[in-house]
């Protein structure tokens, strides 16, 4: 990530999340008068949220901080124990996630596991309250697979398709302008980034020009030297993309650099 980029979407995000939490705890965690009927009728009746437990937090690389410190806020503040499992592919958040939380949270209610899948598969063997993940599908029916036999409940984020329709009355300067900045923020490595435009065959050449236009603005003219446009996270996911850009007529963009994981806008 961009130093920009990790400041507004890791940073500036978790604290407003701590603010939001600080400002509504007290709120969330009054006991609430319950709808009585007739056979607790003269009965003083209330909901009062408790802790589920212990929890698993299973985080993600493309924001490996706000994916897996977010919900990290929300469970202490319902007061449950957490496990947490960065994701090994961004490997060095993961070790200073696992060296900085220690020295400010409880070692022995919130703890760090480092590793990849054989980590993960005994992980998911023990018998959790609740578990969270985010990522691909694939995955996210393993975790449900191995939560079903303690019957833990889940909470899945999981990867789609985000199409973006541009209808001919908008304001295509403004489509145009917000379609770059969410698909290109984070190299495109964001899971609710625009994947493809539907419009009429009318607008095509406009909205490419205009996002061609857009990329000039945010990027300059020598993209690759940008310090505000990223990096692809490793070479697997690199050659993955590489493989996409096969065969495929390009409007813009295309260039790659293997050395350095760079992908241009594309």
């Amino acid at each position: 990530q961009s130093e920009f980029n990790a400041y507004v979407q890791e940073f500036l995000t978790l604290l407003g999340e701590i603010d939001l939490v600080l400002e509504k705890l007290p709120e969330w965690v009054k006991a609430t008068p319950a709808k009585k009927n007739m056979l607790i009728m003269l009965d003083e009746a209330y909901i009062q949220p408790q802790p589920l437990g212990v929890v698993l937090i299973i985080g993600a690389w493309n924001y490996p901080l706000v994916l897996l410190i977010q919900p990290l806020i929300g469970a202490i503040a319902a007061g449950n124990a957490v496990i947490m499992k960065p994701s090994e592919v961004s490997e060095n958040t993961a070790k200073i996630l696992a060296k900085l939380l220690p020295q400010y949270l409880d070692q022995d209610l919130y703890v760090v596991v480092n590793g990849g899948i054989e980590e993960t598969t005994e992980l998911l063997k023990q018998q959790f309250d609740h578990i969270l993940y985010t990522g691909n599908t694939m995955v996210g029916k393993i975790i449900m697979e191995a939560a079903a036999k303690h019957l833990t409940p889940v909470t899945l984020e999981l990867g789609g398709k985000s199409p973006c329709y541009v209808d001919r009355d908008c304001d295509l300067d403004v489509a145009c302008r917000r379609i770059a900045w969410g698909k290109y923020m984070n190299c495109g490595q964001t899971c609710v980034a625009p994947d493809y435009i539907l419009c009429e065959s009318s607008l095509q050449n406009q909205i490419v020009q205009k996002v061609k236009e857009t990329l000039k603005e945010f990027y300059g003219e020598n993209i690759k030297e940008s310090p505000d446009y990223e990096r692809i996270i490793n070479l697997r996911h690199f050659k993955r993309i590489l493989s996409l850009l096969e065969g495929q007529k390009i409007a813009f963009g295309g260039e790659t650099d293997e050395a350095t994981r760079y992908v241009a806008p594309t």
